[in-house]
């Protein structure tokens, strides 16, 4: 995203609004609680939007650097060709989110509360989601490179052609169900061929 665009305030955000085409800085929006505010072409930096409350929030073309969304909880976020960058965003709440084109960077997302979602082709890079709950989420096609999914809850959650290969997978909660067409390193198929109970032996052992 272009980094000439003309700088916005927000201060007075409102609810039913369409907030287009400028660059926020360092804005205090934590706390908010805002009903279907829309977001297109908007670079966020340094903004605190941590616990904020958006109900059904849509994101069209928006990039978020080392903003603060802990807590933050955006039930039914619509999102496409989205950045997160350096966020913090433990227990970032997105149930019922449906996501396109969406790429989480370097971003904390410990306890992220990701639920019955639609995040398909999603992106992860050096993230850690240590804790999230991601149950019944599609995930179909999403990228994990080198992030932390150390007791992430995947239960229902559609994982065919999932990209786990460069992450951390320990205690992670998931079925056999779930795992089908995800594609894992020969380490991390031994791993969860055990925690499923699966015995494996050479031949004559």
């Amino acid at each position: 995203m272009a980094r000439s665009l003309p700088l916005l305030s927000v201060q007075d955000l409102t609810g039913h609004e369409e907030y287009v085409h400028g660059k926020v800085v360092d804005a205090d929006l934590g706390r908010r609680q805002l009903d279907f505010v829309a977001f297109k072409e908007i670079l966020f930096v340094g903004s605190d939007l941590s616990q904020t409350r958006f109900e059904a929030p849509r994101l069209d073309t928006v990039r978020l650097e080392n903003c603060d969304l802990a807590n933050a909880e955006w039930p039914r976020l619509v999102a496409h060709r989205v950045e997160f960058v350096g966020c913090r965003m433990d227990g970032f709440t997105i149930p019922e989110a449906y996501a396109r084109d969406v790429h989480f960077e370097e971003c904390s997302l410990r306890f992220a509360r990701i639920r019955f979602a639609t995040l398909k082709s999603a992106r992860f890079d050096r993230c850690d989601l240590s804790g999230a709950d991601l149950q019944a989420t599609d995930l179909t096609g999403a990228r994990f490179a080198r992030c932390k999914l150390d007791e992430v809850e995947f239960s229902q959650a559609v994982l065919s052609g999932a990209d786990l290969r460069t992450s951390t997978i320990e205690r992670m909660r998931v079925g056999i169900t779930e795992l089908h067409g995800a594609i894992v390193d020969p380490f991390q198929a031994s791993y969860l061929a055990g925690i499923m109970g699966l015995v494996i032996k050479n031949d004559g052992e």
